[in-house]
């Protein structure tokens, strides 16, 4: 098992040789979010440690703080035990002590809780395991999406729309 844990606050960087683990991190902290592995090139469902005893339940959990408000989110991937194959399984606590429960729910409610879905998630928060050369090259509606819900910038686009509008009306009206 992996842990690590921030300050409120705190910007961090993961840092290390190659083959020190970094990936890992990244990899529970995308599972624990989204169901999905952190990078294009694996699966979720070669997240298990192969080194893992049998009958260990492959699980993540991971605590944030969001906008002050805290949450826990639990997952299990697939996995078999006892011959018995065992399905995903998901659950969000919510600041309030509700429960979501479910991969695809708990993924829906950090996808509207974060504005980014995993995609996004891993261009603006993942950039140094080579996924800044995918933002950078991405192209520009996709980059000015991702920076539009990163930094909250949809009611200034509404302002620019109304302001072009109405020049538009204006100059018809001359």
């Amino acid at each position: 098992a992996t842990t690590a844990a921030f300050e409120k606050g705190e910007t961090i960087g993961i840092v290390g040789e190659t083959g020190a683990g970094k990936t890992t991190i990244f990899d529970a902290i995308s599972y624990a979010l989204y169901g999905d592995a952190s990078g294009s090139i694996r699966e979720a469902k070669t997240l298990a440690s192969d080194f893992a005893a049998a009958g260990t339940v492959p699980q993540v959990e991971l605590s944030f703080e969001h906008r002050g408000q805290s949450y826990t989110i639990r997952r299990t991937l697939a996995y078999i035990a006892s011959g018995t194959e065992r399905k995903a399984t998901a659950s969000l606590v919510l600041p309030s002590g509700t429960e979501i429960s479910g991969p695809k729910h708990v993924k829906e409610e950090i996808i509207s809780l974060l504005g980014l879905d995993s995609q996004q998630f891993r261009q603006v928060a993942m950039l140094a395991q080579n996924d800044f050369q995918k933002f950078l090259f991405c192209t520009s509606s996709e980059r000015a999406d991702i920076l539009r819900k990163l930094f909250a910038t949809d009611r200034f686009s509404e302002f620019q729309k109304k302001i072009a509008e109405r020049a538009r009306k204006a100059k018809l009206d001359v």
